[in-house]
């Protein structure tokens, strides 16, 4: 009956111990899943960070240069790349079909420069 007894406890610490090799590979499985998921969804988010970076740049340099680009661009569109004014035009379709062209994955400001204020009237539906 002893023997019974330690063939049951070893059949059952044999079932423990794969049992935790399991648990440990799955384990070792989702870490590495993880590291792998995780920094991809890092690298994703930082080409975001990266690109809300240019455009508040190029914003911030949009406003302090806003007197000086009124002067040259009144009534126009102008299109910012790297805080560098690199195209305008009055029509907005022409711009955008150039920017296009020019700098197909490039994070490109695009404003109107207006002597004027501009107003918006929303009319409830």
């Amino acid at each position: 009956m002893f023997a019974l007894i330690k063939g049951v406890v070893q059949n059952r610490l044999l079932l423990i111990n794969i049992a935790s090799l399991f648990l440990m590979s799955i384990n070792k499985l989702a870490e590495k899943l993880f590291k792998q998921i995780g920094s991809s969804i890092i690298s994703g988010m930082s080409e975001y960070v990266a690109l809300f970076e240019e455009y508040e740049r190029n914003w911030s340099w949009f406003r302090e240069n806003y007197e000086e680009l009124v002067k040259k661009f009144d009534g126009e569109f102008v299109a910012i790349y790297e805080q560098k004014i690199v195209d305008h035009d009055k029509e907005l379709s022409n711009l955008m079909e150039r920017i296009r062209e020019k700098y197909p994955e490039r994070n490109v400001f695009i404003d109107f420069v207006s002597r004027e204020k501009l107003m918006l009237i929303l009319k409830a539906a």
